[in-house]
């Protein structure tokens, strides 16, 4: 989430909105100091027509996930406190990937996951054993509950520990 917040996903994002956003984290915090209840911001906004017809494939499957019977729950928080966008921003998912090891690490990723960079990305650091596996066609929302892809995952994950744990 920290190359998220800093970058935009895929790396595209104006450095501008990140530093809008740090300057409304400073001013939610100097508000919540004088006693002003905490602001959220969601994740996926409840009203969305633009950002869904501009948005990206991720953010339109996210939407249909998490805004609709699918996977929505009505206890589910949804969104985060605006004052800590610094340190989601100085956060790193990578920083300590390495000590990991020597457990096993398997990242399971789909093929057409706008995401799977990241998955990559962690794989490249982490020392062995480790394993990238991709599900063929599959979307980063498609893992989470499309039987066929997590009927693949559920397989591989088997599998990989079965190998890797088994003693």
């Amino acid at each position: 989430m920290g190359s998220v917040i800093r970058e935009g996903l895929g790396r595209a994002q104006d450095p501008a909105v990140l530093t809008a956003l740090l300057d409304r984290a400073a001013a939610a915090r100097t508000a919540e100091a004088r006693g002003e209840a905490p602001e959220r911001v969601a994740w996926i906004p409840d009203d969305a027509e633009d950002m869904l017809a501009t948005g990206t494939r991720q953010f339109r499957e996210t939407y249909e996930f998490y805004r609709t019977p699918r996977g929505y729950h009505p206890r589910a928080v949804q969104g985060w406190v605006l004052r800590s966008a610094d340190q989601l921003a100085q956060y790193d998912s990578y920083a300590m990937i390495r000590l990991i090891a020597p457990r096993p690490l398997l990242m399971i990723v789909g093929s057409e996951a706008e995401t799977a960079y990241f998955s990559r990305e962690a794989i490249e650091r982490a020392a062995e054993p480790k394993e990238l596996f991709v599900i063929d066609g599959a979307t980063h929302i498609d893992l989470y509950d499309r039987d066929e892809h997590v009927t693949a995952a559920v397989a591989k994950l088997t599998d990989f520990f079965g190998k890797h744990l088994a003693g």
